[in-house]
């Protein structure tokens, strides 16, 4: 048989061919590798020089919110500022708003740096408005049955007001409505106030606050007991300010007497502070909060007198005078009373028992950041005190009209 070495020759050839292609491709695929490789180290080295274009976006938003008292209508949300981003670094930037909810605001700053790319968001906290007697975030409701009344300062809600029963008041609302009367003046839509920022708020007085766990029948209860700088149940504590551990339970106060600041942030889901029946409470210090609740707070008190009894302590015992009195017999009645200022980050209920009414005794400033709803035959008198107002507390005064929220610092992706 006769050999064919031209079909050898086309074989080989082919086979050659094959493996230039295959070599090429190979070529193709490093180079294409090295190049990806080469722009991502790029875009890596580029990142760091982003992020510090986006701290320096928020260094220069914060610089200019604090120049305008009105920045809140000066500066849009969603909006970048400036309109032209700032050159700088060899990238740019830009700052917008973000809406929290109410008057809150975040704030981040973008950075770009050729196709490096990075975001940061920071919390806003701004100046508490203390010059209402009652002040919610939320909405405000008044039942048929009810009336609220606030001295020397209005009542005010940045949502709406349905009021079915009586508000001698000047009131301030987005919208006002219901079957009720007002004696005051009604502004409609009325400017939004801030409330305080809880972080800020609790921080404080956690750090500077003695723990103490009250007993537990059913609900945590502080009752028939003092609570002051001098006398407590555990540990005292100078500036008379008290975490209460509720171990996961509501929380009830009643028939107590109490010199001090509670705070009470470990509130377990759909768990709330019900302040009951007749309590005499003020701050230890006058311009100091009486009540800081991480939650819902219900304020059912009566009209009346805290009574010391055979089972009770004295309630004005040495080191807690009242009115400058102090002694150990008990044979003392106190004006049941709430003063100082109230503030609870979630909704607020001011409440009767339903069959007859009560007009409990409120002195001071009340803040809610969700709700507030009053209720079930309840005539509430809310007496305005401006000592907070004037010294604020830790945690609800600021030296600038909007801040940092500290410890808020983080790396979002842009919506």
């Amino acid at each position: 048989m006769l050999s064919r070495p031209h079909n050898r020759r086309g074989s080989l050839y082919l086979a050659v061919l094959g493996t230039s292609v295959v070599v090429s491709l190979l070529a193709l695929a490093g180079m294409h590798a090295a190049r990806v490789h080469l722009a991502s180290t790029v875009t890596d080295a580029q990142q760091p020089q982003a992020r510090l274009l986006a701290a320096s976006a928020i260094e220069l938003a914060i610089t200019q919110l604090q120049a305008d008292a009105n920045w809140l209508t000066t500066y849009a949300v969603d909006t970048d500022y400036p309109a032209t981003p700032v050159s700088a670094g060899g990238g740019k930037f830009v700052w917008r708003l973000k809406n929290a909810g109410g008057t809150n605001r975040t704030l981040q700053g973008a950075g770009t740096v050729g196709d490096a790319t990075c975001t940061l968001e920071v919390d806003l906290a701004q100046r508490p408005d203390l010059s209402c007697a009652l002040l919610a975030g939320g909405n405000l409701t008044i039942d048929s049955d009810c009336e609220i009344t606030a001295e020397d300062a209005p009542v005010a809600v940045n949502g709406s007001v349905n009021n079915d029963g009586v508000v001698t008041a000047n009131i301030g609302a987005q919208a006002i409505a219901g079957a009720g009367s007002v004696v005051g003046t009604q502004t409609a839509p009325a400017a939004l106030r801030s409330l305080p920022t809880p972080s800020m708020v609790f921080d404080y007085y956690e750090k500077m606050g003695t723990v103490v766990t009250p007993g537990v029948v059913g609900t945590a209860l502080i009752t028939t007991t003092v609570l002051s700088p001098k006398s407590s149940w555990g540990d005292k504590n100078d500036d008379g300010i008290y975490v209460i551990d509720t171990q996961g339970k509501d929380l009830t106060i009643f028939g107590a007497r109490i010199v001090g600041t509670l705070i009470v942030t470990n509130l377990a889901p759909g768990k709330k502070v019900i302040v009951n029946d007749v309590v005499n409470w003020e701050p230890a210090y006058p311009n100091y909060p009486a009540l800081l609740v991480d939650g819902d707070l219900e304020i059912s008190l009566r009209d009346g007198d805290v009574t010391e009894w055979l089972l009770s302590p004295s309630y004005n015992p040495s080191g807690t005078p009242f009115q400058g009195s102090e002694d150990s017999d008990k044979s003392d009645t106190f004006i049941s009373s709430l003063a100082g200022l109230v503030y609870c980050s979630g909704n607020l209920t001011i409440k009767g028992n339903g069959s007859s009414v009560r007009t409990p005794d409120l002195r001071g400033i009340f803040l809610a950041g969700g709700n507030c709803a009053i209720q079930a035959k309840t005539m509430p008198v809310i007496k305005y005190d401006d000592t907070a107002a004037i010294t604020p507390p830790p945690g609800f005064t600021q030296d600038a009209n909007v801040v940092i929220v500290p410890g808020s610092w983080r790396q979002v992706t842009p919506d």
